[in-house]
């Protein structure tokens, strides 16, 4: 089949090109906390404007979203989205007003429904093995 010709059905699909999959297999944490020291200003003004990023004020439990992250990051790769189709599917939800976002065989996504999801991994490697850091002993 020519890509044309699957293209022309009356299928919608919804492609996320930029779905990042992160796992602590391999992490360079010394390049993020390189990075953190380099750019400290740059990160606070980041999270000044988005403050309920990570860490929600109105959380009664605040440390409930850095734990799940974490969680989720010690996982492999392919649990990693096994884990989001499940999420995606509502299975970890505990409010019943919130609809899933796969549900009825279609994913649903702000007002409109498509048939097919497509999801590109960038799947992320930390670790740099040729990084120098002067400022450091034993790397």
């Amino acid at each position: 089949m020519h890509i044309n010709d699957a293209m022309k059905n009356d299928k919608s699909t919804f492609y996320d090109i930029h779905c990042h999959a992160i796992t602590f297999q391999h992490p360079d944490f010394l390049a993020y906390i390189n990075n953190l020291s380099r750019n400290l200003g740059s990160n606070i003004i980041s999270d000044l404007f988005s403050p309920d990023y990570i860490l929600d004020p109105r959380d009664k439990n605040k440390f409930s979203k850095i734990k799940n992250m974490i969680g989720v990051f010690e996982n492999d790769i392919s649990s990693l989205f096994k884990l989001m189709d499940d999420d995606l599917q509502g299975r970890y939800s505990s409010d019943d007003a919130v609809s899933p976002f796969i549900r009825s065989g279609k994913f649903h996504f702000r007002g409109s429904s498509y048939d097919r999801l497509v999801i590109c991994p960038l799947i992320m490697d930390f670790q740099n093995k040729r990084a120098v850091y002067d400022d450091i002993y034993y790397k």
